[in-house]
């Protein structure tokens, strides 16, 4: 299955429809065994995500198959100093502590900026390193726009990245981006699928600021009607019937939601390029919530 387990709930109370906090341990561990059963291959986690790669330690099973991707610590410098990069170095050992593994598959800069960054390019050194131990299998970075990737592709030697995408904002694939990754023999993981709860949404209850927004929401639900499936199930088929997206990263809260998350997953297998073409927008102020 493409679909990937995001683990952000596992560790903080995040999301505006989160009211129960942290997932529990044990609901933790009832996830990864329906994981398990559904062919899940990613699971995502990060330094920043708090608890996260502790839980994930203690609950992931003996000799499991998952591939585990994780990000480094942000440091959201102008310019990358040697004590940076040193920190850069221990976080990640201090991950792979915290998931009890003795190697992960993939390792991610949380800010790709960070990368970039004047003496950024020794930070992707350590990242080399690590490859080259075997400590890590695939390296790159988490990406917000067409330009991140071009500035990494022109300078590094990626194997991953995770990226933005969804029904309404297209803007890699239009920008070629996701061609140029490929081509390049880069594994693209991708976030933002439900655009943050907005394909799940009502056109008239869309706040002021989302309102251009409006036009392709209607067309969405329009043809969630139409092809009588939930809007989850739409929404994930443009990303899963996507050759080059590798998997979908979705974050839940309970058992419950991954049940209904995978069942929209199996249902969703609408291939229909032209429809999918009618819903994109792709203005930063509206698909981009950091512009919220």
């Amino acid at each position: 299955m493409k679909i990937g387990l995001g683990t952000v709930q596992f560790g903080l109370d995040y999301g505006i429809s989160n009211s129960n906090g942290k997932t529990p341990p044990d609901e933790v561990g009832a996830i990864l065994k329906l994981a398990v059963e559904k062919g899940v291959r990613v699971i995502d986690t990060a330094r920043l995500y708090g608890e996260s790669e502790d839980v994930l330690g203690s609950s992931l099973p003996d000799n499991h198959a998952f591939d585990l991707v994780t990000k480094t610590v942000s440091l959201r410098r102008e310019t990358i100093s040697k004590e940076d990069v040193e920190a850069f170095r221990e976080g990640f050992h201090v991950s792979l502590e915290k998931l009890e593994q003795p190697q992960i598959f993939g390792l991610l800069a949380h800010h790709a900026d960070d990368v970039l960054a004047p003496g950024g390019a020794r930070l992707f050194e350590v990242m080399q390193d690590f490859r080259s131990a075997g400590l890590v299998r695939k390296i790159g970075a988490s990406i917000y726009d067409g330009t991140q990737i071009d500035f990494l592709l022109d300078r590094f030697d990626i194997d991953l990245v995770q990226l933005p995408l969804n029904v309404f904002d297209q803007r890699l694939i239009a920008g070629g981006h996701l061609d140029k990754l490929k081509a390049r023999g880069v594994e693209i993981h991708v976030r933002s699928a439900f655009l943050q709860g907005a394909v799940f949404m009502r056109p008239g209850a869309l706040p002021p600021k989302l309102a251009g927004l409006r036009p392709a929401l209607e067309l969405f639900h329009k043809a969630v009607d139409d092809c009588r499936l939930s809007p989850a199930a739409l929404a994930l088929s443009f990303l899963l019937g996507n050759p080059h997206v590798d998997s979908v990263v979705c974050g839940v809260n309970n058992i419950r939601q991954f049940h209904e998350l995978c069942t929209a997953a199996e249902e969703g297998n609408v291939a229909d390029k032209e429809l999918f073409d009618k819903f994109a927008v792709n203005d930063p102020k509206l698909v981009n919530p950091v512009n919220w």
